[in-house]
């Protein structure tokens, strides 16, 4: 569950993927899509202002260590965007 406090009438949610290795944590590094990775994910795809928490499930089929970015943009004010992106590291492992 992630809890978001804005004032903008809706925010849209995406994810970001890319394998834990010696890699620089940039958001533009991050390309590789949910499925690549053996994960599923699911999430809302926008949310209004009168919701404040996103409940993020996943689930994954290949072990190992992933790096995730959630990504929630706020809508355009003016010439302003504001994005933001809440960090994750997922480990997969056997039962």
């Amino acid at each position: 569950m992630i809890t978001i406090n804005s004032e903008s009438e809706t925010i849209a949610i995406s994810d970001r993927w890319q394998r834990i290795k010696d890699v620089e944590w940039k958001v533009s590094l991050f390309n590789n899509s949910a499925d690549s990775h053996g994960i599923s994910i699911n999430y809302p795809s926008q949310i209004t202002n009168e919701e404040n928490q996103v409940e993020v499930c996943l689930s994954g089929s290949k072990t190992g260590r992933i790096s995730r970015s959630l990504l929630l943009r706020e809508e355009q004010q003016g010439n302003s965007i504001v994005q933001m992106g809440v960090w994750l590291k997922a480990i997969i492992s056997e039962k």
